[in-house]
């Protein structure tokens, strides 16, 4: 998100629900619907697929970090 200077505010607005929510999405303590998923993915990375979006591994710099998301 930060690449593309994508913040919890513009998640909030596209999904519609409370910023609370989003900060809980985005920490792991709560998990995407699969259709806030696509939103996510249509709105604002259609370039990239679901699967990479989502992952529970997150490459940057050839080293891979646990998103959190389980």
């Amino acid at each position: 998100m930060a690449r593309k200077k994508i913040n919890k505010g513009d998640l909030q607005k596209i999904l519609g629900v409370r910023y609370a929510t989003i900060v809980d999405k985005t920490n792991g303590k709560t998990q995407f619907t699969l259709s806030e998923a696509f939103q996510i993915k249509k709105s604002l990375f259609p370039e990239y697929p679901i699967e990479y979006l989502f992952s529970k591994e997150v490459e940057a710099d050839g080293v891979a970090y646990h998103s959190g998301y389980d």
